[in-house]
């Protein structure tokens, strides 16, 4: 048997163009498996587990374009069993190989300047609005890849409104904070930041035909409001608006998310309905490259949004994100210890459940907003800004001696040349006079200017002069000319005088002379001041480089100071949250042995100091704004490396899908060679031993299902067992903590003020939203709270259980099937009839391709980070549900007392209900998180079990003819192709050359010197 007739059909000539592969062949058992390497996907193979995300990249779009070319290969096939199956798991992968999202949240307050962050991140001048106020950082925004080729709609964005019931909700919490805040309103006064101001100004921005004493006064009813014409159509629907422009586009996105209330106590602009109250999500799709690979930026105003459809939306996005961006000008970012605080202990409680530390990045804003003197006066002798500034100071000091040197001279100028220019005005006025004079007349008449008691300044001097010259001008040209001209000055403006005519000439010569010296003497001072005048010059060039180069020599000092200080104050917050949990459960905290490495974390926080402003500038944009100093080239904006720490968050989340796409092409491409290329292969195997073998692989199968079937079983239980030992057997202590502490925190919210406790209103409107309000003093969550310690009791136990243990478990259930899958082979190995079969080495390959595909637990990682996420997230909910009845209570609650009532009412709740309340917590967890044991299980017996059937039948076509692919030569005509171009084209992608043009394949095998016979070459 030729080492290669396996590939080619009768009659097709080899040729060793396409043989030789640069890259690691798989280990090959046998002289003639070893051969039949050569017609293995090499190349493919090698790309398979690639760490480069570029030639990963491009081996998919490659693996693609061969997807399409298989599946056009079989279109007149579909009714054929086998190939409907293909065809299916062609889609399937090539759903895989499509770009999938990557959700990075931006959050930071307002004014941190995130949407000037993000429209630099995305090369647009002002995609996002910076400056709506209220309304538009209300607003959640997503931005992602417009795929649309239509020019209409390079600009997309999709409105999509809140629910009729979620409005009628919303309405309902702000009737209750207007009825509870009556005192607040004046007859002529609405504005302030009281919950009632709040709740009067959304209603009045969506209903401005309601008259404002009415919405003060609460007289609506909130079904007619849902109902009314204004709204009734927009409620739970998606507007969609497209623009070319991005300056249209962005005019009619504020149409909707900008707020008229700009000011308060101005005058409302317009009596149209604004959008903003009723506003769920904003997606925005447009063509940046940034975003062309699936990454979606989400601007989330908070995750504590006082509208709750909005904070919904918002905590889901969190729960999604691959990445989490803090934005905080740096004015503040060390001072404010955001990187410490972090959006509050819950949010960083909640991080630590999700076991996503590493995804935050601290990005700090503004770089280029800094006071050159406060850095300075903090800052060492030995800084090279101090350095820059003592440079500059000495450069200041020598212009000064040289401008001192410098202004006499300009004086002396300055006198020169007004004598000069008095002189030639006095000449002005006597030349003409004489050269007009007759020669009967013995003296002249010279007309001007009334004098004024004040010397004349230059300019003024000027101005006199031409005047002069245009009186002397008319006088000769219109000697006729009465009061009525309009050059002409009146008799109240002009002095008349007559002078000799001898004393006239005299004077003229004596004048001519003195001009003569004066102008001489002027050019003798230029050259005097020309060599300071060129030093000066010199000095403030270097003082002005000067002054750019230490401001940016102070940017980067405060960058440098700036970005290790946040770095360790985000450790020290973790190591807080650990030492609050340490103290919490039964675990021993003992400081000496801290339960991470801080200094690691500390190191690995990504911390960004970016000024958007000078990245703009420098590109070209902002036209309008002032230059920014302090960089000298666009990298040092850090917009350039936040741009390129966004793709690696993109690259690391998609580089084992794509690896993953690439295994389970090359299995199909192998399946695809087994079916259809020997189909043209005679069966050498002689009946009798035909059968044997059959009865073998019978029994070998049937063995290798039962080993699989046991390490699944095998692996869950190890599953459940972790999960069971570090937080199911934790939740009886945790709940006997959470009840212990139940009263007391509640007792704390009914305080008075003075004690610690909310204030009334506070209480009320965190009554009214089920315990969860955002007021001006930021969020307040009484549910979380009363979560806290049962939470904090299990979050190290959750972190290590899902961070750590269960990765391994999963890793390790894998390679136990994985291991059954080369026992089977091993088994087989000794079959020395299936041996002589010549597809036996692409069985024995494909095995082995399967065996790394069981490897790969990327996907059931995944699986199980996304529930776990969910179950660590149902506790708040169902308290929030148990609280209830309580919070609808305390709202009916009015008049001398209530506050008592209300805090009494509340203890005495939470004393009859604290047991059942956290114990409905666990067991939502429980079942939460035995439905996710049984998800993995379902997803990795799939998967195995898809890989034991692909085993059973790649064997099963070494001992049966194909019969029913026989008559399907076109299509087998076509795979030829395809499978002997597709190692070439993966070879060129590892090597990284360029795609090999597209050509006619029966050209290109001309090309290599095959010839086929029956067919044109």
């Amino acid at each position: 048997m030729e080492a290669r007739s396996m590939f080619y059909p009768p009659g097709r000539k080899k040729s060793a163009v396409l043989t030789d592969s640069p890259f690691l062949k798989m280990e090959s058992s046998t002289a003639e498996e070893a051969a039949a390497d050569q017609l293995q996907l090499d190349s493919l193979h090698a790309l398979s587990g690639e760490e480069d995300f570029d030639k990963l990249e491009r081996g998919v779009q490659e693996g693609l374009r061969l997807l399409m070319r298989a599946k056009a290969a079989f279109l007149g096939a579909q009714n054929v069993p086998e190939v409907a199956e293909w065809l299916q798991s062609m889609n399937e992968l090539g759903e895989l190989g499509h770009p999938q999202r990557t959700v990075v949240g931006v959050v930071g307050s307002t004014g941190a300047g995130k949407s000037s962050v993000i429209n630099a991140v995305l090369d647009e001048e002002a995609l996002l609005p910076t400056n709506c106020m209220r309304a538009c950082t209300a607003v959640i925004t997503e931005i992602a890849w417009n795929s649309s080729s239509n020019p209409d709609d390079t600009y997309r964005a999709e409105i999509e409104f809140i629910s009729s019931d979620d409005w009628r909700k919303e309405l309902d919490i702000l009737l209750h904070d207007i009825e509870g805040g009556q005192a607040t309103f004046t007859s002529d006064n609405v504005g302030g930041d009281s919950e009632a101001a709040v709740a009067y100004q959304k209603i009045r921005a969506v209903y401005p035909h309601l008259k404002a004493d009415d919405i003060r006064k609460g007289k609506f009813l909130v079904q007619n409001l849902v109902d009314d014409d204004s709204v009734k159509d927009l409620l739970g629907s998606v507007t969609t608006i497209a623009d070319p422009s991005s300056t249209d586009f962005v005019n009619r996105l504020r149409g909707f998310v900008d707020s008229k209330e700009k000011t308060r106590g101005k005058k409302r602009e317009s009596e149209k309905i604004e959008y903003w109250p009723l506003i769920k999500v904003v997606r925005i799709y447009v063509a940046a490259e940034i975003l062309r690979s699936g990454l979606v930026l989400v601007d989330l105003p908070g995750v504590q949004d006082s509208n709750a459809a909005r904070s919904a939306v918002a905590s889901k996005y969190v729960e999604q994100c691959t990445g989490l961006w803090v934005v905080a000008p740096i004015t503040r970012a060390v001072d404010d210890k955001t990187a410490k605080n972090l959006l509050g202990n819950a949010f960083k409680r909640q991080l630590q459940f999700d076991g996503t530390y590493s995804a935050v990045t601290v990005i700090c804003s503004k770089a280029d907003d800094l006071v050159v003197t406060e850095i300075l006066s903090n800052i060492s002798e030995n800084e090279p800004a101090f350095q820059l500034h003592k440079k500059h100071q000495l450069i200041e000091a020598q212009l000064a001696e040289t401008q001192e040197e410098h202004d006499p001279m300009v004086d002396r100028l300055a006198d020169v040349q007004r004598r000069i220019d008095q002189h030639e005005e006095e000449e002005l006025l006597l030349k003409p006079a004489i050269q007009n004079t007759e020669d009967d007349v013995n003296e002249i008449v010279v007309t001007t200017p009334k004098k004024s008691r004040k010397r004349p300044s230059r300019a003024a001097a000027r101005s006199s002069r031409k005047r002069v010259r245009q009186l002397a001008q008319d006088d000769s040209e219109n000697t006729g000319s009465g009061p009525d001209d309009s050059t002409s000055s009146s008799d109240d403006e002009l002095e008349k005088e007559a002078i000799p005519l001898d004393v006239a000439v005299k004077r003229l010569e004596e004048i001519e002379a003195e001009l003569e010296r004066l102008r001489a003497e002027r050019k003798s001072v230029k050259q005097l001041m020309k060599p300071t005048q060129k030093k000066l010059k010199e000095l403030k060039r270097q003082l002005k480089q000067l002054t750019a180069e230490r401001k940016a020599a102070c940017i980067e000092y405060r960058n440098n100071y700036s970005r290790p200080a946040i770095q360790q104050q985000f450790a020290d917050g973790i190591r807080e949250i650990d030492e609050d949990n340490a103290s919490r459960s039964n675990e021993a905290f003992d400081p000496r042995h801290p339960q991470r490495d801080y200094d690691e974390v500390a190191k690995k926080l990504k911390v960004f100091c970016v000024s958007s402003k000078g990245y703009q500038k420098m590109l070209g944009r902002l036209e309008s704004d002032d230059v920014v100093g302090g960089f000298s080239q666009v990298e040092d904006t850090e917009i350039p490396s936040l741009k390129r720490h966004a793709l690696d968050i993109v690259s690391d989340t998609l580089a084992s899908s794509h690896r993953r796409f690439l295994r389970d092409l090359c299995r199909l491409l192998t399946t695809l060679h087994l079916r259809v290329v020997v189909t043209d292969q005679p069966l050498r195997i002689a009946d009798e031993l035909k059968e044997k073998e059959t009865e073998f692989l019978t029994v070998a199968l049937e063995e290798l299902q039962t080993r699989v079937t046991q390490a699944i079983e095998q692996g869950s239980s190890s599953l459940l067992k972790l999960i069971d030992v570090n937080i199911f057997r934790k939740f009886p202590d945790a709940e006997r903590i959470a009840v212990g502490d139940a009263v007391a925190t509640v007792g704390g919210w009914g305080a008075r003020k003075a004690d610690g406790g909310l204030a009334w209103n506070t209480f009320r409107a965190t009554c009214v939203r089920s315990g969860a309000f955002k007021g001006g003093k930021g969020p307040l969550n009484l549910n979380r709270a009363l979560a806290e310690p049962l939470m904090g009791f299990i979050a190290s136990s959750w972190e290590r259980a899902f961070k750590h243990d269960l990765p391994k478990t999963l890793d390790a259930m894998a390679e136990n099937i994985a291991t059954q899958l080369a026992v089977f082979k091993k088994i087989t190995d000794t079959r020395e009839e299936l041996k002589k079969l010549g597809s036996f080495p692409v069985v024995r390959r494909q095995i082995k391709l399967l065996e790394r595909g069981i490897r790969d637990t990327g996907e059931l990682k995944q699986t199980a980070r996304r529930q776990q996420k969910e179950a660590s997230r149902l506790a708040v909910p169902i308290i929030a549900e148990c609280m209830t009845p309580a919070y609808k209570h305390c709202l009916t609650q009015n008049g001398i007392g209530v506050r008592e009532r209300m805090n009494a009412y509340m203890t005495e709740y939470i004393e009859t209900n604290r047991v059942s309340m956290f114990s409905l917590a666990t067991a939502a967890m429980t079942e939460a998180l035995h439905r996710l044991v049984e998800e993995i299980k379902k997803l990795i017996k799939k998967k195995a079990q898809r890989a034991v059937d692909m085993i059973h039948s790649d064997y099963r076509a070494l001992l049966t003819n194909q019969e029913a692919f026989k008559v399907l030569e076109e299509s087998r005509d076509a795979i030829y192709e395809l499978l002997l171009e597709a190692n070439h084209l993966f070879e060129r992608v590892m090597l990284g050359l360029p795609p090999t043009p597209e050509v006619d394949m029966t050209e290109r095998l001309a090309s290599i010197g095959i010839k086929e016979e029956g067919r044109a070459c």
